[in-house]
């Protein structure tokens, strides 16, 4: 790990920023190319190291802006599928993030929640 070569402690702050980052990054552990064995590892080396896991599960998924549910439900009001329910076609207005008081980052995720990987 980068840390250790530059003599960097894997403190608990640390560990929980990357334990964000690894558990966060769209599509990795459904779509990703990765070895899972050593991503589990990992994880498991920043929970030693003092990620709080439920804590982070908390706040990055079950805390959510009263905006960005008013802009995921835009969203998914305008869901049509397509290919016999394969494929969920969305969109967003640039409108629609002012309308709801949205900032633009608080789309993240909607095109998974439609049931899409995204773009």
């Amino acid at each position: 790990m980068l840390l250790r070569e530059l003599g960097v402690a894997l403190t608990p702050e640390i560990a929980e920023a990357l334990y964000v980052g690894l558990v966060t990054t769209p599509g990795a552990s459904q779509y990703s190319k990765h070895d899972d064995r050593s991503r589990y590892g990992f994880a498991a080396e920043l929970v030693e190291s003092g990620a709080d896991v439920h804590g982070i599960f908390r706040h990055v998924y079950e805390t959510v802006q009263f905006a960005k549910l008013k802009l995921l439900a835009r969203a998914l009001e305008r869901a049509q599928l397509f290919e016999g329910g394969r494929l969920v076609v969305s969109y967003l207005l640039k409108d629609d993030f002012g309308d709801v008081g949205a900032e633009e980052p608080y789309s993240e995720g909607s095109s998974t929640r439609c049931g899409g990987r995204g773009l």
